[in-house]
């Protein structure tokens, strides 16, 4: 499942998948039924995964960038989860990539 927190303003063009959305407050939660990135590369309960959902729900989604690069990602991440699911090749490279940038995630989150 994916979980993204967005202010109520926003609007999201996910591609057609199942989702529910509910809106409490001033944030939205939209789930969706596909796998996501992160899941595809590290697993659902990962410390990976955890720690890039918490960098997306404590920093991306609280400025208007952030907020950009969260559409992006969850507008491309089923397109990309078919594609490393049959190359895993590019599914180690993929993760390689982001083991580079985790680092500098959990620093900002400190």
């Amino acid at each position: 499942m994916q979980y993204v927190l967005l202010p109520s303003s926003t609007t999201t063009t996910i591609p057609p998948i199942t989702t529910t959305t509910t809106t409490v407050s001033d944030t939205t939660t939209t789930i969706t039924e596909e796998r996501c990135l992160a899941e595809a590369v590290y697993g659902e309960y990962s410390q990976e995964t955890d720690l890039l959902r918490n960098y997306r729900d404590s920093v991306l989604s609280k400025i208007p960038e952030g907020q950009k690069i969260i559409r992006l990602y969850y507008e491309w991440s089923p397109v990309i989860v078919k594609v490393i699911e049959e190359n895993e090749e590019l599914k180690k490279e993929l993760e390689a990539v982001i083991d580079l940038i985790l680092p500098f995630i959990e620093l900002e989150l400190e």
